[in-house]
Protein backbone atom coordinates (compact mmCIF):
# COMPACT_ATOMS: atom_id res chain seq x y z
CA UNK A 1 0.00 0.00 0.00
CA UNK A 2 1.72 3.46 -1.11
CA UNK A 3 2.37 5.77 1.77
CA UNK A 4 0.10 8.35 2.58
CA UNK A 5 1.69 11.90 1.26
CA UNK A 6 2.35 14.12 3.98
CA UNK A 7 0.04 17.59 3.24
CA UNK A 8 0.59 20.79 5.12
CA UNK A 9 -2.71 20.76 6.75
CA UNK A 10 -1.38 17.53 8.85
CA UNK A 11 2.05 19.62 9.39
CA UNK A 12 -0.32 22.36 11.06
CA UNK A 13 -2.36 19.60 12.94
CA UNK A 14 0.61 17.91 14.64
CA UNK A 15 1.94 21.45 15.59
CA UNK A 16 -1.09 23.08 16.63
CA UNK A 17 -0.75 25.81 14.40
CA UNK A 18 -2.76 27.02 11.10
CA UNK A 19 -2.09 25.81 7.90
CA UNK A 20 -1.11 29.59 6.89
CA UNK A 21 1.50 29.63 9.74
CA UNK A 22 2.77 26.65 8.17
CA UNK A 23 3.12 28.22 4.80
CA UNK A 24 4.70 31.29 6.08
CA UNK A 25 7.24 29.35 8.20
CA UNK A 26 8.43 26.79 5.17
CA UNK A 27 8.56 29.81 2.65
CA UNK A 28 10.66 31.92 5.01
CA UNK A 29 7.97 34.64 5.47
CA UNK A 30 9.94 37.50 7.76
CA UNK A 31 7.15 40.22 7.16
CA UNK A 32 5.13 37.84 9.13
CA UNK A 33 5.25 37.95 13.26
CA UNK A 34 5.61 34.30 14.45
CA UNK A 35 7.33 33.88 17.54
CA UNK A 36 10.77 32.01 17.14
CA UNK A 37 9.35 29.02 19.28
CA UNK A 38 6.67 28.78 17.01
CA UNK A 39 9.10 28.81 13.98
CA UNK A 40 11.21 26.07 15.58
CA UNK A 41 8.29 24.14 16.12
CA UNK A 42 6.97 23.99 12.75
CA UNK A 43 10.39 23.47 11.16
CA UNK A 44 10.32 20.15 13.65
CA UNK A 45 6.89 18.84 12.78
CA UNK A 46 8.03 19.11 9.15
CA UNK A 47 11.41 17.94 9.40
CA UNK A 48 9.43 14.38 11.47
CA UNK A 49 6.68 13.93 8.69
CA UNK A 50 9.13 14.79 6.23
CA UNK A 51 7.22 17.63 4.74
CA UNK A 52 9.76 18.41 1.93
CA UNK A 53 9.45 19.21 -1.85
CA UNK A 54 10.43 16.54 -3.88
CA UNK A 55 13.43 18.29 -4.95
CA UNK A 56 14.20 19.92 -1.80
CA UNK A 57 14.07 15.63 -0.27
CA UNK A 58 16.41 14.58 -2.86
CA UNK A 59 18.50 17.23 -2.13
CA UNK A 60 18.27 15.77 1.53
CA UNK A 61 19.08 12.67 0.89
CA UNK A 62 21.82 13.51 -0.71
CA UNK A 63 23.19 15.71 1.49
CA UNK A 64 23.69 13.23 3.86
CA UNK A 65 26.76 12.41 5.01
CA UNK A 66 26.58 9.05 7.15
CA UNK A 67 27.93 10.78 10.32
CA UNK A 68 26.42 10.94 13.51
CA UNK A 69 27.22 13.14 16.72
CA UNK A 70 26.58 11.88 20.47
CA UNK A 71 26.35 13.64 23.26
CA UNK A 72 26.02 13.23 27.24
CA UNK A 73 25.51 14.22 30.41
CA UNK A 74 29.07 16.24 31.89
CA UNK A 75 29.94 14.61 35.03
CA UNK A 76 33.32 14.41 37.86
CA UNK A 77 32.24 11.20 39.15
CA UNK A 78 35.25 9.12 37.95
CA UNK A 79 33.02 6.10 37.23
CA UNK A 80 30.17 7.54 35.58
CA UNK A 81 32.61 9.33 33.14
CA UNK A 82 34.24 5.31 33.17
CA UNK A 83 31.02 3.92 32.10
CA UNK A 84 30.05 6.60 29.55
CA UNK A 85 33.52 6.22 27.66
CA UNK A 86 32.24 2.11 27.87
CA UNK A 87 29.41 3.52 25.88
CA UNK A 88 30.93 5.66 23.51
CA UNK A 89 33.21 2.39 22.22
CA UNK A 90 30.27 0.21 22.15
CA UNK A 91 28.26 2.93 20.11
CA UNK A 92 31.11 3.75 17.65
CA UNK A 93 32.04 -0.40 17.22
CA UNK A 94 28.37 -0.41 16.22
CA UNK A 95 27.49 2.03 14.21
CA UNK A 96 30.56 1.48 12.13
CA UNK A 97 29.12 -1.72 11.18
CA UNK A 98 26.03 0.02 9.87
CA UNK A 99 28.16 2.61 7.11
CA UNK A 100 28.02 5.34 10.19
CA UNK A 101 30.95 7.26 11.43
CA UNK A 102 30.58 8.59 15.04
CA UNK A 103 31.74 11.88 16.30
CA UNK A 104 31.45 12.95 20.39
CA UNK A 105 29.74 16.59 21.14
CA UNK A 106 31.31 18.47 23.60
CA UNK A 107 29.56 17.41 27.03
CA UNK A 108 27.20 19.93 28.22
CA UNK A 109 27.10 21.92 24.93
CA UNK A 110 23.94 23.05 23.15
CA UNK A 111 24.89 24.37 19.77
CA UNK A 112 24.24 23.78 16.15
CA UNK A 113 25.55 21.05 14.63
CA UNK A 114 24.29 20.73 10.89
CA UNK A 115 27.48 18.46 9.97
CA UNK A 116 25.53 15.54 11.52
CA UNK A 117 22.75 13.32 9.89
CA UNK A 118 21.29 12.97 13.73
CA UNK A 119 22.22 13.54 17.11
CA UNK A 120 21.92 10.77 20.00
CA UNK A 121 21.51 12.10 23.60
CA UNK A 122 23.10 9.16 25.44
CA UNK A 123 22.02 9.69 29.32
CA UNK A 124 21.15 13.53 29.08
CA UNK A 125 18.77 15.73 31.41
CA UNK A 126 15.80 16.65 30.17
CA UNK A 127 16.91 20.19 29.88
CA UNK A 128 20.26 19.48 28.07
CA UNK A 129 18.09 17.81 25.22
CA UNK A 130 15.74 20.55 25.26
CA UNK A 131 18.16 23.15 24.71
CA UNK A 132 20.17 21.24 21.66
CA UNK A 133 16.46 20.74 20.06
CA UNK A 134 15.98 24.47 20.07
CA UNK A 135 19.33 24.54 18.20
CA UNK A 136 19.49 21.94 15.95
CA UNK A 137 16.83 20.90 13.42
CA UNK A 138 18.86 17.24 12.53
CA UNK A 139 16.94 14.49 14.37
CA UNK A 140 17.51 13.64 17.91
CA UNK A 141 17.57 10.26 19.42
CA UNK A 142 17.07 9.81 23.35
CA UNK A 143 19.09 7.60 24.66
CA UNK A 144 18.86 6.10 28.27
CA UNK A 145 16.94 9.03 29.26
CA UNK A 146 13.20 10.25 28.93
CA UNK A 147 12.17 13.81 27.63
CA UNK A 148 8.56 13.02 27.45
CA UNK A 149 8.21 14.60 24.13
CA UNK A 150 6.26 12.90 21.16
CA UNK A 151 8.51 14.74 18.64
CA UNK A 152 11.35 12.66 19.33
CA UNK A 153 12.46 8.72 19.84
CA UNK A 154 13.16 8.03 23.11
CA UNK A 155 14.92 4.37 23.89
CA UNK A 156 15.02 3.21 27.24
CA UNK A 157 15.22 0.07 28.92
CA UNK A 158 11.69 -1.57 30.56
CA UNK A 159 12.15 -1.10 34.36
CA UNK A 160 8.87 -2.97 35.12
CA UNK A 161 10.50 -5.86 32.65
CA UNK A 162 14.19 -5.84 34.49
CA UNK A 163 12.35 -5.85 37.84
CA UNK A 164 10.62 -9.01 36.71
CA UNK A 165 14.06 -10.67 35.97
CA UNK A 166 15.44 -9.61 38.99
CA UNK A 167 12.69 -11.41 40.69
CA UNK A 168 12.99 -14.57 38.87
CA UNK A 169 16.85 -14.62 39.19
CA UNK A 170 16.36 -13.94 43.29
CA UNK A 171 12.82 -15.99 43.03
CA UNK A 172 11.82 -13.19 45.47
CA UNK A 173 11.74 -9.34 45.63
CA UNK A 174 14.34 -9.70 48.17
CA UNK A 175 17.23 -7.89 46.31
CA UNK A 176 18.91 -4.14 45.89
CA UNK A 177 18.77 -2.57 42.45
CA UNK A 178 22.14 -1.43 43.14
CA UNK A 179 23.75 0.97 39.70
CA UNK A 180 25.14 4.85 38.98
CA UNK A 181 22.54 7.21 39.51
CA UNK A 182 20.93 8.69 36.14
CA UNK A 183 21.36 12.36 35.77
CA UNK A 184 18.02 12.26 34.16
CA UNK A 185 15.25 13.12 36.97
CA UNK A 186 11.90 11.29 34.68
CA UNK A 187 14.34 8.19 34.10
CA UNK A 188 15.59 8.23 38.14
CA UNK A 189 11.95 8.21 39.20
CA UNK A 190 10.66 5.27 36.94
CA UNK A 191 13.84 3.12 38.42
CA UNK A 192 12.48 4.12 41.52
CA UNK A 193 9.00 3.11 41.44
CA UNK A 194 10.21 -0.08 40.31
CA UNK A 195 12.65 -1.12 42.15
CA UNK A 196 11.67 0.37 45.45
CA UNK A 197 15.00 -1.42 47.47
CA UNK A 198 17.74 0.51 45.36
CA UNK A 199 20.63 1.73 46.20
CA UNK A 200 23.06 4.64 43.65
CA UNK A 201 26.13 3.79 44.34
CA UNK A 202 28.49 6.31 45.77
CA UNK A 203 32.16 5.88 46.65
CA UNK A 204 33.26 5.44 50.41
CA UNK A 205 30.26 4.21 51.17
CA UNK A 206 29.99 -0.12 52.24
CA UNK A 207 28.69 -1.39 49.18
CA UNK A 208 28.32 -5.25 49.33
CA UNK A 209 26.72 -6.20 52.65
CA UNK A 210 27.07 -10.01 52.89
CA UNK A 211 23.52 -10.38 53.97
CA UNK A 212 22.33 -8.81 50.84
CA UNK A 213 21.60 -9.99 47.43
CA UNK A 214 22.11 -7.25 44.71
CA UNK A 215 20.78 -6.53 41.05
CA UNK A 216 23.46 -5.07 38.62
CA UNK A 217 22.87 -3.24 35.31
CA UNK A 218 25.51 -0.92 34.70
CA UNK A 219 28.50 -2.40 33.24
CA UNK A 220 31.05 -0.59 35.07
CA UNK A 221 29.72 -1.92 37.93
CA UNK A 222 29.55 -5.67 36.80
CA UNK A 223 33.51 -5.16 36.49
CA UNK A 224 33.71 -4.01 39.97
CA UNK A 225 31.18 -6.64 41.50
CA UNK A 226 30.61 -9.18 39.15
CA UNK A 227 32.17 -12.06 40.42
CA UNK A 228 30.67 -11.75 43.81
CA UNK A 229 28.32 -14.25 45.02
CA UNK A 230 25.54 -12.24 46.14
CA UNK A 231 25.28 -10.25 42.44
CA UNK A 232 23.36 -10.82 39.57
CA UNK A 233 24.05 -9.15 36.81
CA UNK A 234 22.18 -8.58 33.81
CA UNK A 235 23.43 -6.38 30.73
CA UNK A 236 20.70 -3.65 29.35
CA UNK A 237 23.25 -2.77 26.26
CA UNK A 238 22.09 -5.55 24.16
CA UNK A 239 22.28 -5.91 20.33
CA UNK A 240 18.60 -5.68 20.24
CA UNK A 241 18.73 -2.43 21.91
CA UNK A 242 21.25 -1.36 19.48
CA UNK A 243 19.23 -1.67 16.89
CA UNK A 244 16.06 -0.36 18.28
CA UNK A 245 18.16 2.66 18.33
CA UNK A 246 19.67 2.51 14.51
CA UNK A 247 16.02 2.09 13.54
CA UNK A 248 14.71 4.96 15.40
CA UNK A 249 17.70 6.98 13.95
CA UNK A 250 16.65 5.24 10.18
CA UNK A 251 13.09 6.21 10.25
CA UNK A 252 14.55 9.63 11.97
CA UNK A 253 17.00 10.84 9.15
CA UNK A 254 14.89 9.70 6.22
CA UNK A 255 11.55 11.23 7.83
CA UNK A 256 9.65 8.00 8.07
CA UNK A 257 6.59 8.56 9.63
CA UNK A 258 5.51 6.08 12.69
CA UNK A 259 3.46 6.58 15.65
CA UNK A 260 5.42 4.80 18.49
CA UNK A 261 8.08 6.72 19.77
CA UNK A 262 8.61 5.86 23.12
CA UNK A 263 10.81 2.69 22.59
CA UNK A 264 11.43 0.00 25.46
CA UNK A 265 13.59 -2.78 25.72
Amino acid sequence: MAQKKITIKDVAKEAGVSVATVSYVMNHRTDIKISDDTRKKVLQVANLLNYTPNLAAKALASSQQHLLGITYEKTDFPLMKAQQMMMLETFLAFFRTKGYEVILIDAGAAEQYDQVDALICYGVTEEHFHALGDKNFVPLIAFDCDVSDNLFFQINNDCNRLAMDAQRAFGSRNYTYLLLQPENAKLRSAIEQAFPNHQYYRPGEEVIRPDTRYFITDPILDCLFGEHPNVFYASTLCNSKLELLFEALDCAINRRKTDNHNLLV
